[in-house]
């Protein structure tokens, strides 16, 4: 019988537990505070009270647990298709973790993708984090491949037993009899005396120990829109049934998965939601930059809309609302619904802090477009000191 294990571990701090709840490559997170969902067999055998000639297998958990993150990455095995062009296509980041990892054949853009949030969660809690895939059959097939961010890169890969260990940054040959999962999880605390590993027993019962699962704001998403739309119940009623079942995160969640998969659908459930419940908060300002610069929706001149009343404190914005001015999507071409888009752009970009909204509108009337340079000049001629007139059109 064959099973894959793909799956991050990690010390379970708040702090961590929270970035792992909002970021869109995770798939679920469980908290591993004992061991009490091993199987039967491993219960007798290796965890039980009367010796066996298994009992040396018995490991514990490190101090406080241990925590376990199923991500979403395209790992190539059962002969999965791993088409690039499908995946997200890599994020820009400052860590340089994609060039670190190249040459290593088993990896794609799906893994880079979520080893720059790794790098990132470690950069800033200096928290050791362990990624580790490998492709069972009845047990370990060999391919076993731990990626560990701890201070340094530092990546185990081989058959069985370390053949080919070594650290990326430094370059440095890891020679040690033992398995390649055991030298990642001595990273996160945890020394397992053989291979045996009470986690990668497929009959581990790890519906006892989830603590968040993306799928859980996904479900509520659909629920409240059901609710709406074919139990017919009102805005009112929705609002006093799941006023404290769902938040900004849920939101961000959704958005996320809406970006990722680029489904207008989804989109347009989240806004409904995000809108009634009053969700948009600074956990969604980032992600809705993305959004306004896709042309998979049509909710661009509400998100723009969104950045003039709600997310207006950031400088960061500017350079997205300037892109999105020159990245119109086709549905707005036409001349009377470019000009309001480019409108509501303008008047986003109006109400960010200065110096950058001026120095953004100054640039837009050197602009080629007529209907850009227009609306550019408008606003700087009602501009004045500390204030913007109120727009009277």
């Amino acid at each position: 019988m064959s099973w894959d294990i793909v799956r991050i571990y990690t010390f379970p701090e708040k702090n961590v537990i929270d970035f792992f709840k909002t970021i869109p490559v995770v798939e679920s997170i469980y908290l591993i505070n004992d061991l009490e969902g091993v199987d039967d067999y491993s219960r007798e055998n290796i965890f039980g009270d009367v010796p066996t000639k298994y009992s040396y297998m018995r490991h514990g958990l490190p101090d406080g647990g241990l925590l376990a993150v199923e991500p979403e990455v395209k790992t190539g095995f059962y002969g999965e298709c791993v088409d690039e062009e499908r995946i997200m296509e890599p994020i820009t980041n400052d860590y340089g973790v994609i060039n670190e990892l190249t040459a290593i054949p088993e990896l794609n853009t799906s893994h880079f993708n979520l080893f720059y949030y790794l790098k990132q969660l470690n950069d800033q809690t200096g928290v050791p984090i362990l990624y580790f895939q490998d492709f069972m059959w009845g047990g370990p097939s060999g391919d076993d491949l731990a990626v560990v961010f701890d201070g340094d890169i530092i990546v185990y890969r081989g058959h069985g037993k370390i053949e080919n260990g070594f650290q990326v940054v430094k370059n440095l040959d890891v020679e040690a009899q033992t398995t390649i999962l055991q030298k990642g999880l001595e990273h996160v605390g945890l020394i397992l005396p053989d291979e045996y590993f009470a986690l990668h027993v497929r009959e581990f019962d790890w519906g006892r120990y989830g603590i968040h699962s993306r799928w859980q704001s996904f479900n509520m998403l659909l629920k409240i829109t059901f609710s709406f739309w074919n139990e017919k119940k009102s805005s009112e009623e929705l609002l006093s049934i799941y006023r404290d079942s769902v938040s900004s995160t849920d939101l961000k969640v959704c958005l996320e998965m809406a970006n990722r998969h680029k489904s207008s659908k989804m989109l347009e459930d989240s806004f409904f939601v995000g809108f009634l419940f009053g969700l948009f908060d600074a956990q969604v300002e980032n992600i809705l930059l993305k959004i306004i610069l896709g042309d998979w929706h049509r909710r661009h001149e509400e998100i723009a809309h969104i950045f003039e009343l709600i997310f207006n404190t950031n400088k960061a914005n500017v350079p997205f609302l300037l892109a999105a001015i020159n990245t119109i999507p086709v549905y707005l071409h036409q001349e009377d619904f470019k000009g309001s888009y480019i409108h509501q752009l303008i008047n986003a970009i109006v109400v960010q802090p200065e110096p950058d909204n001026l120095e953004a509108l100054k640039k837009l009337t050197q602009s080629e477009d007529e209907v850009i340079k227009r609306w550019a000049l408008n606003k700087l001629e009602k501009k004045e000191p500390g204030k913007w007139e109120k727009d009277s059109e």
